[in-house]
């Protein structure tokens, strides 16, 4: 009879601690467009400088379209990223590469 009442509370005990990790970890996909990439190199520097940005799980980098500056797409556990973070992340490439926009998808 114990052991049923002790797996019964580390199985209600495991749904709690899921269930809260799993808000936690709840994605937000953010697009930019970052002016100034030329080369791969380029798109390694942003993707190392958006992946220090609070929450950043993936950071990728795709050409633009049709003559448009390079897009970049985030995907964070933040909410709340905005273009003044994208900036401060790149710190003295800021003067490189210009933030052109930043907008939350989701």
């Amino acid at each position: 009879m114990k052991t049923t009442s002790l797996i019964a509370i580390l199985f209600s005990l495991s749904l709690f601690v899921s269930n809260a990790f799993a808000d936690a970890t709840e994605s937000h996909t953010y697009q930019s467009e970052v002016a100034g990439i030329m080369c791969s190199a380029c798109a390694a520097k942003i993707k190392a400088a958006f992946a220090t940005m609070e929450g950043v799980k993936t950071v990728s980098v795709k050409p633009g379209k049709d003559g448009s500056a390079p897009r970049v797409e985030i995907v964070s556990t933040s909410e709340s990223l905005t273009q003044a973070d994208a900036v401060k992340s790149l710190g003295k490439s800021a003067k490189t590469f210009i933030v052109q926009t930043f907008e939350r998808q989701d």
